[in-house]
């Protein structure tokens, strides 16, 4: 990987909320066509920082790069550009609740395409049946079981063709079947060349679907690498897995 350039980059990151310190330095970077999973206990900022890497989140220092390009002190017109291109698949769906499942697909289009009526009409379809979606255009999300809000909202996220995907949370909720589901559209996704990060406490669907992981701690990554290298051979990230961890300790 290293004779590859990194699609998105953070060097040095720190964000404090008051006197709530969340990262401290913290470097990551994700290169393309793979998934990398960010994990970590509940309050270790894995949100923060994917916020951080579509401009919602600004960081108190340090920088983050998209493309070779530093987006640290972009305007918010200029992140507009950059959200095209980089997805962020929210926890719960973040569905408009007085629109369609179509409505809330076309709301993007509409946005940021000069498409006919026609073409969007067929992207949406496409998006629909691609996450086993099809036939559910005039629902609410209200009529959705919990699964499906989740892979509406996905869909929302990619009816644009984004580069990268950042999961927050995909298989929170779910039941086994859904999650099997939600695993196997991140690796169609991932083979078809989107890179992703995915922020996850389920650690099957990280060995399902990614190739790196990183371990976020004291609001720095403490450890980084292969999931199949980390996945036994590494205390701290057995000690996440098992349960064993000591979060309240350790973590600012």
């Amino acid at each position: 990987m290293s004779t590859r350039e990194p699609l998105l980059k953070v060097v040095g990151f720190t964000k404090s909320f008051g006197s709530k310190v969340v990262h401290q330095g913290l470097d990551f970077d994700l290169y393309p066509r793979e998934v990398v999973s960010l994990i970590g206990g509940s309050g270790s900022g894995k949100s923060v920082l994917l916020r951080a890497m579509i401009g919602l989140e600004a960081p108190d220092s340090g920088r983050i790069y998209f493309k070779g390009v530093d987006v640290s002190d972009f305007s918010e017109r200029q992140w507009r550009d950059v959200r095209l291109n980089i997805a962020y698949a929210f926890q719960g769906g973040a569905l408009f609740d007085s629109m369609t499942v179509e409505e809330n697909i076309l709301y993007p289009l509409d946005a940021h395409t000069k498409l006919s009526r026609k073409e969007k009409q067929e992207k949406i379809d496409e998006i629909l049946e691609l996450l086993g979606l099809k036939g559910a255009n005039e629902l609410f999300p209200s009529d959705l079981s919990g699964g499906m809000q989740k892979r509406a909202g996905l869909a929302r996220a990619l009816i644009l063709d984004p580069e990268v995907i950042l999961y927050d949370e995909p298989t929170a909720g779910l039941d086994p079947f859904n999650t099997k589901n939600i695993q196997d559209i991140i690796c169609d996704l991932k083979a078809q060349g989107r890179a992703g990060i995915l922020v996850t406490h389920d650690m099957p669907t990280v060995f399902a679907t990614s190739e790196r992981m990183a371990l976020l701690l004291g609001g720095k990554i403490a450890v980084s690498g292969r999931v199949e290298d980390l996945r036994e051979g590494n205390d701290l990230v057995r000690s996440f897995i098992t349960g064993e961890m000591a979060y309240g300790t350790t973590q600012q």
